[in-house]
């Protein structure tokens, strides 16, 4: 896209379809047979995600760069897994009860809908100010949450019994809503600003809040 209306503005707009299918296996203790066996979980999702980028020259050396698109980002590996590990505890306050910790093969990934404004300052061909500022609106999330699980027919090989089946689990699940806005200061400096002697060194540099 090129087109003026008293300054020059480009850009272009995308269209990304991402199709995932995420499967997981690993094995079970079944309480009523005393033996583990194979589990396996499958998920699949499909998301369309539209985004413009518009650049405004405001003079030889300013811009104003405007961002909006819709975004994914996958859970780590780690949290897909199937499966999770339990105990009951052998000591302290939590004596004879039980809990464990896994993954969630069941996960979907981080959503949101993003927008960006930031203002870049050129000096020269090498070296840059700029500002920025960012929000994203969050459709989904991923967090940790621990909640009450059944640990029945679960192996207990630490030799105290369980005051209770019913322990702690603590897991990544899916949830919604939340925003996630900020700003951004960025550089890039050429040494050759300050002295010739310092030609092509230089500093990178940024802040986030």
């Amino acid at each position: 896209l090129e087109f003026n209306v008293g300054i020059p503005i480009r850009g272009n707009v995308g269209l990304q379809v991402v199709r995932a299918k995420q499967n997981a296996t690993g094995v079970a203790w079944d309480g009523v047979k005393q033996q583990a066996v194979p589990m396996s979980f499958d998920k699949s999702y499909t998301d369309t995600l539209p985004s413009l980028n518009l650049a405004a020259e405001i003079t030889k050396t300013t811009y104003v760069r405007f961002g909006a698109a819709k975004v994914l980002a996958r859970p780590n590996m780690e949290d897909m897994r199937a499966g999770f590990s339990a105990s009951v505890a052998t000591s302290g306050a939590s004596l004879g009860q039980w809990s464990g910790s896994g993954g969630n093969p069941m996960l979907e990934p981080w959503r949101a809908n993003a927008l960006d404004l930031s203002v870049e300052q050129y000096l020269g061909k090498r070296s840059y100010v700029s500002a920025a500022v960012f929000q994203k609106k969050l459709k989904n999330s991923i967090y940790v949450e621990t909640f009450d699980f059944d640990f029945s027919g679960f192996p207990n090989s630490t030799g105290v019994t369980p005051v209770s089946n019913i322990g702690r689990l603590t897991a990544p699940v899916n949830g919604e809503g939340g925003k996630i806005k900020g700003v951004e200061l960025a550089a890039a400096l050429d040494g050759g600003l300050i002295t010739p002697a310092l030609d092509g060194l230089g500093i990178i540099a940024s802040y986030s809040d």
